[in-house]
């Protein structure tokens, strides 16, 4: 039986050990805690190593980094704590294990603002219209903060959420966003999409001059209406591109080569069936180069299957891709591997 990708990778976070974390400026208001960090309760966070829990402290809340944070390794009563701070004559009656001289702490911030900035250029969202459509809703939702696919917690605009009934069908956070910004810098030429949403990647290829035709693969019809009632579709730019097919992703056979090809069929990321439904789509489209929604993910999974620990690398990415068999994108960015590493963190640390 196939262990569902993320229930394979929570598996293998339980190896890492687990910290608890205590922000060490001291709080602005009169309470317990406000000056004695031992009486405040911490965050718990597994990492592969104190430094590790101390950059992702330092991304939850960087403007604590100049008083630092105290680190200290978990494990059911038994404490041991690190304290991981630039102000070297911080006093603390706990025991120290180790403090970052300066240079090393510049690297970790250096690292943590890579956390606030997403590898890949973010997608551009088309005019929606709000509304009811019968079962459907779609409503522009004011959403403060939501953590990113490659970033962490960061301040949302232009979120819409479309719900069929009470359910929550598609919503455009910057997980969902960043997800497919990739995806839709490697279109090019004849470019086929599988499963159309709300039209979002759509919207991006056709913005791209390399893209020449563009086939939109949907098997439910409703969808379609949908998309029509809820953008001007036919006055975006490129759209005499654009061919939509009502089709079974996992049958459908082009009548033409295939330059590239992105998927996105499934409800949520990390599905279980990814690695296989794509490796039956590709089998009938055969297209140069491919692109599935959550690969980061199946990706890390592989590397746990594998037996394989940090850091991720191009080569074994390279692997990977020989493995399953479909010629994925970002094969030469040799950045590529830590964004899947990050992806799975953001995912499933929480």
């Amino acid at each position: 039986m196939l262990i569902p990708p993320i229930l394979t990778f929570i598996l293998s976070l339980q190896l890492m050990p687990e910290y608890r974390c205590t922000r060490n400026a001291s709080y602005l208001h009169d309470c317990i805690g406000r000056d004695d960090i031992t009486a405040r309760q911490g965050y718990y966070i597994k990492a592969n190593s104190p430094e590790g829990a101390w950059k992702e402290m330092a991304t939850r809340f960087p403007k604590d980094v100049e008083c630092g944070f105290t680190i200290q390794e978990w494990e059911g009563f038994n404490v041991r704590v690190v304290e991981v701070t630039e102000n070297k004559e911080r006093e603390n009656t706990q025991e120290l294990s180790t403090q970052f001289p300066t240079k090393e702490l510049l690297a970790q911030l250096s690292e943590v603002l890579e956390y606030h900035t997403p590898p890949y250029q973010p997608l551009k969202v088309p005019q929606y219209r709000p509304g009811q459509y019968g079962e459907w809703k779609l409503e522009e939702k004011e959403t403060p903060l939501s953590r990113g696919y490659f970033t962490s917690i960061q301040s949302v605009v232009n979120n819409y959420r479309l719900c069929r009934g009470q359910i929550l069908w598609m919503s455009l956070t910057p997980m969902e966003l960043e997800s497919q910004s990739h995806h839709a810098l490697a279109a090019k030429d004849h470019t086929v999409l599988m499963g159309l949403g709300m039209g979002l990647l759509l919207y991006n290829v056709l913005l791209r001059s390399e893209v020449k035709k563009v086939t939109v693969i949907e098997n439910d019809p409703d969808i379609v209406k949908l998309f029509y009632q809820i953008t001007d579709a036919t006055s975006w730019p490129g759209w005499e591109k654009v061919s939509i097919i009502i089709a079974d992703a996992l049958n459908w056979i082009p009548s033409e080569p295939v330059d590239y090809l992105a998927v996105d069929i499934w409800s949520a990321l990390g599905d279980e069936n990814l690695r296989s439904d794509g490796q039956k789509i590709q089998k009938n489209v055969q297209a140069k180069q491919v692109a599935l929604w959550g690969q980061e993910l199946d990706f890390i999974t592989f590397l746990v299957e594998r037996g394989y620990s940090q850091p991720c690398t191009l080569s074994q990415y390279h692997e990977y891709i020989d493995a399953i068999g479909i010629p994925l994108i970002e094969a030469d960015n040799p950045n590529y591997p830590d964004y899947c590493f990050r992806a799975a963190q953001m995912v499933f640390n929480y």
